[in-house]
């Protein structure tokens, strides 16, 4: 887990969840679980005279071209391009099928809350856009690995917990929290061949098998609603 403090914002936003210790909770990534990501961002990156080609691994560093160029460009220079994307494109990103069905469906047994890495700027177009697409839970806007936000979501938290998330590095910094069940899933067929698999993680290929893991788990557990079990 992250060595580094979270910032004010980010505290604040756990502290407003309001999260029952006593009932099951869904965290939830967004970009390439709950929207499109490497499809729009594709599209931006070709406005502005750019490229990616993600050939051995999944991250943007390293994969990202100008047009008619064989050197990638510097990390600086993509994170720049990533802010602008958001910029433009935050509140169009296309929603990923199924997803907001599936919360709908999952929100019936337990609490979901979102978390979401983009510069804070965009956080509340990001939440206007969930609210557009049927996606209006509490958001929480972090930097960094996700695993120091989630242990201080969920300290003292006695009921199952569930954290689905497509990058390894976050679900790898969660690893320590106990109790806390991890689902792997890259919408985007191309990241999910690419990624680096969390051995925490239960590994979906679609909404369906991600929801029937989690449904299964709090069968296990007898949480039929999000109020029973308590």
């Amino acid at each position: 887990m992250s060595d580094g403090a979270l910032n004010a914002e980010t505290e604040a936003q756990i502290c407003a969840v309001g999260l029952e210790h006593d009932k099951p909770v869904v965290i939830c990534d967004v970009d390439e679980v709950l929207f499109q990501f490497l499809i729009p961002l594709e599209r931006y990156l070709a406005d502005v005279g750019h490229r990616l080609e993600m050939r051995s691994n999944a991250s943007l560093f390293g994969n990202v071209y100008a047009t008619g160029s064989e050197t990638p460009i510097e990390n600086e220079e993509v994170g720049a391009l990533l802010e602008k994307f958001y910029e433009r494109d935050v509140e169009s990103q296309p929603p990923i099928p199924g997803a907001a069905a599936a919360l709908a469906g999952l929100s019936k047994r337990a609490r979901v809350v979102i978390i979401t890495n983009l510069p804070a700027a965009y956080g509340s177009r990001r939440q206007r856009a969930l609210r557009v697409h049927g996606m209006d839970y509490p958001l929480i806007v972090n930097s960094g690995p996700k695993g120091k936000a989630l242990a201080k979501l969920l300290h003292g938290h006695k009921a199952p917990s569930f954290f689905i998330e497509d990058m390894h590095m976050h679900l790898v910094s969660a690893a320590q929290i106990k109790g806390l069940h991890c689902v792997q899933f890259a919408a985007d067929t191309r990241l999910a061949r690419l990624v680096k698999r969390a051995e925490n993680a239960y590994h979906a290929k679609g909404w369906g098998p991600a929801a029937r893991y989690i449904e299964a788990r709090l069968d296990q557990a007898g949480r039929t609603s999000v109020t029973s079990g308590m």
